[in-house]
């Protein structure tokens, strides 16, 4: 016993000093964001981006600093951030939430082939795009329960391969794959999204109130990135077994929703639990 509490704290001592050397190269490369064209935006946002873990939070923050977001994909366009990235998802465990919103700000055929090789997203012909948060709205900490609560119920729909859709809660999704489209924004897995066009958010409800299919495809709509898992499973490892059972649950899928949800229909559970939900100022 007293042998294998010696290896156990050996190994956390070394994975502990392996993510200080990563955290110190992350740093250095987050330096070097500075030089050329755009190098003091890049620098701003890196600083802002790095000590933050919510769009709520993020953009307030970079409005402060006249950071206009619709120009980041210009200011961001450097291989400065694309070496930056490739570091971060060397521990991507670390910089989940920074690695989304990176990857909101580029289309697919905008990254290198090395980098695109590590993210390795699923590549599909739909057009969705990625927003970096939306008028405030902030996902609560009771997100990852409503998303156990929903597998439990059979109360999701899995959208385009990579996006898991709850119904208990407000409207948000799970990225459990990573997927990039034919718009700007690639979705990096363990982050939340929410849909923000009012006629995306209607095609989903509709297509779980009246479909039979917990597996669809979405042509278009706008999408805004939220948080990471990371910020309410305790730690880092916490949210790497998080999303362990819910593509070993999504495995187990039928492919068809229920016909009625705790003795209601699907539409009645969904109304029930959406006023509880965990997105402050909902449209």
């Amino acid at each position: 016993m007293t042998k294998e509490i010696f290896f156990d704290n050996k190994i956390k001592a070394l994975e502990q000093d392996s993510e200080e050397e990563t955290k110190k190269a992350v740093m250095a490369a987050m330096e070097k964001c500075g030089n050329g064209p755009n190098g003091k935006k890049r620098k701003i946002f890196l600083d802002i981006l790095r000590d933050t873990t919510e769009t709520q939070v993020l953009v307030p923050r970079l409005k402060l600093h006249s950071m206009n977001l619709k120009k980041l994909p210009e200011i961001l366009n450097h291989e400065s951030i694309f070496e930056l990235l490739s570091l971060m998802l060397e521990k991507k465990t670390l910089f989940r939430f920074q690695i989304g919103v990176l990857l909101s700000c580029f289309r697919h055929d905008e990254l290198p082939e090395a980098l695109l090789k590590k993210i390795n997203p699923i590549k599909i012909s739909e057009n969705f795009t990625v927003e970096i948060g939306y008028m405030g709205w902030h996902l609560c900490e009771e997100a990852e329960l409503r998303m156990r609560n929903s597998i439990k119920d059979k109360a999701v729909i899995l959208a385009n391969k990579g996006l898991l859709i709850k119904f208990n809660g407000r409207l948000s999704a799970l990225c459990i794959k990573n997927f990039s489209s034919s718009g700007r924004g690639i979705f990096y897995e363990g982050n939340w999204y929410s849909p923000t066009d009012t006629v995306l958010r209607e095609e989903i409800k509709k297509a779980f109130d009246d479909g039979d299919y917990s597996r669809i495809d979405l042509l278009s709509g706008n999408w805004a990135l939220m948080r990471s898992s990371d910020l309410y499973t305790d730690n880092k490892n916490n949210c790497q077994q998080f999303l362990e059972i819910i593509n070993k649950a999504v495995l187990m899928f039928s492919g068809f929703l229920p016909k009625s949800i705790e003795g209601m229909a699907k539409k009645d559970y969904r109304i029930k639990y959406e006023h509880k939900g965990d997105i402050v100022n909902p449209s």
